[in-house]
């Protein structure tokens, strides 16, 4: 699935759905430099701006497939 162009309040439900199950697979691979994994608060925010930018899904589901 492609995200570049395409904003998260017209997703189909479907399609929510699998942008909020990347988002949250790559918060729970997420970690500092200090290898602590991100608060709740800081979990929130990232969400955020990854529904506001869905073409960052791109480039992560890209690396994965390569992984």
């Amino acid at each position: 699935m492609y995200w570049t162009g395409k904003v998260y309040e017209n997703l189909s439900e479907f399609e929510r759905f699998k942008a909020d199950k990347l988002i949250e697979e790559a918060l729970d691979s997420a970690s500092n430099y200090k290898g602590e994994f991100p608060s709740e608060h800081d979990r929130m925010v990232i969400g955020n701006h990854i529904r506001n930018n869905l073409e960052i899904l791109d480039r992560a589901s890209r690396k994965r497939k390569k992984d």
